[in-house]
């Protein structure tokens, strides 16, 4: 039988599509973030699936 590694509740929720927690962090502290449905404008940073400004 294979060696499988137990997978922590924060590596499961990564996987199941949850954001990670630096994502968060640097959504929290933008000035605002907008969804990735446009085109970013100029000084747009990628926080996972928002583009936020500062």
């Amino acid at each position: 039988m294979k060696n499988i590694k137990k997978i922590s509740r924060e590596n499961l929720r990564i996987l199941k599509g949850g954001i990670t927690r630096e994502c968060a962090m640097t959504q929290a502290s933008a000035s605002y973030c907008e969804p990735k449905t446009e085109l970013p404008k100029e000084g747009a940073i990628d926080a996972c699936n928002k583009w936020c400004y500062f």
